[in-house]
């Protein structure tokens, strides 16, 4: 079983012989999901996960700045993760090297650190119209677990373009995808940034699309996918 159809594609690439023998089944939403809170109000853009430099915080840093100087304004930043390397995190000499590159820049970002607590964490996801993903790590990106917890909150996820995200973030019908290979790749994440800034209509259209996960990744769909597959093995 594999989670994403890149990681199909990964198996197949060591073990071709095994063709007949993978399937896809996506992973769930770690819970089942709780009654949607009333109309987002907050002009937050969120970003949660690890902070480190495979996940493309200075991507992103460089892609609020650009926007903020485009027009973006009275919207803040919000990267709630651990910074820890015993976490995953890029450590302390990497964040301040980060925090003092961009703080003359008088950025709205706010630095949250780890939320442990499932509904502490759901409730940054209720508040947040907007969730970026920009994670530049080709080869250590599985599935995209935290883009589709936000989606279940009806925050519009904008993600680089790694493939696995791709499985169920469709451009512009339920998110957006960036080009994070580009040599512009701060420039687009800034453009589709303002894209759903500028828009509400666009950005409540993807929001009402992306709810859809909290159907097709819901712990009991992909629970009878299980049974459904093993129903077919015997």
């Amino acid at each position: 079983r594999a989670n994403s159809s890149s990681v199909k594609q990964a198996i197949l690439a060591e073990a071709p012989h095994l063709s007949n023998k993978i399937i896809v089944i996506p992973n769930p939403l770690p819970y089942s999901p709780p009654p949607l809170s009333p109309k987002k109000t907050e002009r937050l853009i969120l970003y949660c996960g690890r902070i480190h430099p495979e996940k493309g915080i200075e991507l992103l840093l460089r892609a609020f700045d650009l926007a903020c100087k485009r027009g973006l304004c009275n919207w803040s930043l919000r990267l709630v993760g651990s910074t820890d390397v015993s976490a995953g995190g890029g450590g302390s000499a990497w964040l301040k090297h980060i925090v003092n590159k961009f703080s003359s820049e008088g950025l709205p970002v706010e630095w949250f650190g780890p939320l442990y607590n499932e509904q502490e964490l759901q409730d940054q996801y209720s508040l947040a119209p907007i969730f970026v993903y920009p994670s530049i790590a080709d080869k250590g990106e599985s599935f995209g677990m935290a883009p589709l917890e936000a989606m279940a909150f009806g925050a519009v996820p904008i993600v680089s373009s790694i493939a696995c995200f791709q499985d169920f973030i469709k451009p512009d019908a339920n998110g957006l995808i960036f080009d994070h290979r580009s040599a512009s790749s701060a420039s687009l994440l800034s453009t589709e940034i303002l894209k759903l800034v500028n828009n509400p209509k666009i950005r409540d259209e993807l929001s009402k699309n992306a709810l859809q996960v909290r159907q097709s990744h819901h712990p009991s769909t992909i629970a009878d996918q299980f049974l459904s597959y093993f129903d077919s093995l015997l």
